[in-house]
């Protein structure tokens, strides 16, 4: 019950009133007189009259009939009824998990059994690292199986709070939510797992040891939890990490991590390949739940390493295990580079760029700029830099070095040398020993709005850094020839890092199977590794099948030139994942359960949290109300109407 105008029970102050006003009744009493006694007998018969009603019941009544029109003049509603519903929404867990064993198989058996017993709409949702709605409210059983047909196992991590809403807010309410999972889920709270389950219990997947599903009401739709393919085994081998990074010996160290994740020890056989070619094959003792580094030196700088982990048995046969899809990893071996175009300004600068070991440089001049998307970073100098807005810039990012007037200096003053002194800790300028450096050409009196400053000479700002129009700039606002700060061996560290600051964000070497990951903001063509291709730009989130994708900028090839290429490792293994253990279907209500959003302890929050049924809109109950106040009124008439009984006269002596 709730009331539309609460104020209105202020109408209850007329309750005193009422208590005050029958005080005020006063009854006369009756007196006998002796001498009239005797002509009573003459008196004629008394004519019916109305009954007098009680003082107490009088006031009873009009007491609850004040109260039940205040409460009518503050609207009451009556909250709705539960809304049964035959509508489904069924959510289909498509993680790595999944494909261990029969757990796909039992999956896709469980979904059919639900599609078959729904009596209204069908939405299909796929669980994974961004749930994705695949049918909605749909009447043809057909199409919602042909999506399911259509679903493939094999991203790392799931949204199951987010499946869970978008299924409540798709399938609309009323509509039962359905899961069906291998139970392999951990629920995220603020971006970090819940210590609440650790799916694990006594060494074996906890899914053992309960029943196959489970009913959780969850906010305004039911839930129902399926955990299944279940056989008991969960032995597996993978590798869950693997990078790669520059030695000191001018190659390649390749380091993986290999996990036992099986409750028994194991012999696993590793193997490392590049391009196909055996480098490197031993064999390895892993005890059980444990994660082991393995690391190699590789003279190739360039193709693709290959890091495979084999389970072997007994004999030193291959035993296999239970996931053999997290069995093996990649990684690029060839260094990140940035294409960079510059207009020749000084020596100094031009030293500083051909030391970076991983740019590609081209010289250009300030009309032949390339605006093609080929360009990660545009460095200008002097007249150069001065000459072109923001706006002006080629895509990419932007170094600016000494610009001698334009937008990209506010309060110009004739120049000033002085000492360098950092201001704001930046990833540019952290760490460099710059202190003592001598500057000079410092003609800016302050840095413009969008920037902010790395250092100072003279209180004048002497190095920013900033995003103007989403395009991140640099500016170096002095002349490296003079001064000492070009001697210093970080200055050219300086602007490598101006560069790999400034360059567009680049996806990583190598990720988790569903991950998404930066492009940059130009359109790119991506070849995955079955063979398929497809167009993208700013972000990708469609690397799910295991291996290497290949990313090239998407522009027309110019004739005999092969257009260098991004590759990026997606490995399926996963410690999360590739672990196996289940939870329950009970623990997996209580994980996923709507948390309160009040304040910690509020009891009123807690109470309340994920407590709203699934309701008819609420009713106003106004009708009853005032019906009551009738009823009373009515009950205070019929007393007045009743008739008395005819006194009888009789004499004093009583005869």
């Amino acid at each position: 019950m709730s009331l539309r105008f609460p104020f209105a029970l202020a109408l209850l102050g007329a309750v005193p009133v009422i208590f005050w006003l029958h005080r005020l009744r006063r009854r006369v009493p009756e007196r006998g007189v002796p001498s009239l006694v005797p002509w009573l007998v003459l008196r004629s018969a008394e004519p019916m009259r109305r009954r007098r009603v009680p003082p107490s019941v009088l006031l009873a009544l009009h007491v609850l009939s004040a109260v039940l029109l205040a409460l009518a003049a503050a609207g009451p509603l009556r909250r709705g009824d539960a809304a049964p519903s035959g509508d489904v929404a069924l959510i289909l867990d498509t993680t790595l998990s999944m494909r261990a064993g029969e757990r796909w198989p039992a999956a896709r058996a469980a979904a059919a059994e639900i599609l078959a017993s729904a009596a209204g709409r069908v939405t299909v949702i796929e669980l994974g690292p961004r749930p994705a709605v695949r049918v909605a409210r749909t009447l043809d059983p057909s199409a919602a199986a042909a999506a399911i047909e259509g679903l493939v196992p094999g991203a790392v991590g799931a949204d199951v709070t987010g499946a869970l809403a978008q299924a409540a807010a798709v399938a609309g309410a009323g509509a039962r939510i359905e899961v069906v999972t291998d139970g392999a889920l951990a629920p995220v709270v603020d971006g970090k797992v819940d210590g609440r389950v650790d799916g694990r219990v006594g060494g074996r997947p906890a899914a053992a040891r309960s029943s196959p599903s489970t009913t959780m009401p969850a906010g305004a739709n039911p839930v129902r939890w399926h955990v299944v393919g279940h056989d008991g085994a969960r032995q597996n081998v993978a590798v869950v990490g693997i990078a790669a990074a520059d030695d000191a010996a001018g190659g390649v160290r390749v380091v993986a991590r290999i996990a036992n994740l099986g409750p028994a020890a194991s012999t696993a056989r590793l193997r490392l390949s590049v391009g196909g070619r055996v480098l490197d094959e031993t064999n390895i003792d892993l005890a059980p739940d444990t994660t082991t580094p393995a690391a190699w030196s590789v003279a190739a700088r360039g193709g693709v390493a290959e890091v495979r982990a084999v389970r072997l048995g007994a004999a030193g046969d291959l035993a296999g295990d239970a996931l053999p899809e997290d069995d093996v990893a990649d990684v690029p071996l060839a260094s990140r580079t940035w294409s960079v175009q510059f207009a020749p300004h000084g020596s100094a600068l031009r030293r500083a760029l051909e030391a970076q070991p991983h740019v590609r440089l081209s010289a250009v001049g300030l009309g032949t700029l390339s605006d093609d998307g080929t360009v990660d970073v545009t460095v200008l100098g002097g007249a150069s830099a001065a000459g072109l807005s923001p706006g002006g810039l080629p895509s990419g990012g932007a170094l600016l070095v000494d610009p001698h007037g334009g937008p990209w200096l506010v309060a110009a003053a004739d120049a000033i040398t002085g000492t360098w002194q950092g201001v704001a800790l930046h990833p540019i300028t952290a760490g460099l020993d710059l202190a003592d450096a001598r500057v000079s050409g410092v003609r800016a009196g302050s840095a413009p709005a969008w920037a902010t400053v790395l250092a100072v000479v003279g209180g004048r700002p002497a190095a920013w850094a900033g995003t103007i129009d989403g395009q991140r700039v640099v500016v170096l606002g002095f002349d490296p020839d003079g001064g000492t700060l070009a001697e210093r061996d970080a200055f050219p560290r300086l602007i490598g890092r101006a560069i790999a600051w400034a360059a567009p964000d680049m996806p990583p070497p190598s990720l988790p199977a569903g991950a998404p990951f930066a492009l940059p903001p130009w359109p790119v063509a991506i070849a995955h590794p079955d063979g398929r291709r497809s167009l993208a730009a700013l972000r990708f989130d469609a690397a799910l099948v295991p291996g290497v994708y290949t990313i090239r900028r998407r522009r027309v090839p110019r004739a005999g030139v092969v257009e260098p290429g991004i590759s990026v490792a997606v490995r399926a293994g996963d410690p999360d994942e590739s672990g196996l253990a289940a939870l329950t279907a009970g623990e997996l209500a209580a994980a996923f359960a709507p948390r309160p959003s009040g304040p910690a302890g509020d009891p009123q929050a807690v109470a309340t949290a994920g407590a709203a049924p699934l309701q008819h809109p609420a009713s106003p109950v106004q009708r009853w109300v005032l019906a009551a106040v009738l009823c009373a009124l009515a009950v205070e008439a019929a007393w007045r109407a009743a008739p008395a009984r005819r006194p009888t006269a009789r004499a004093a002596g009583g005869r």
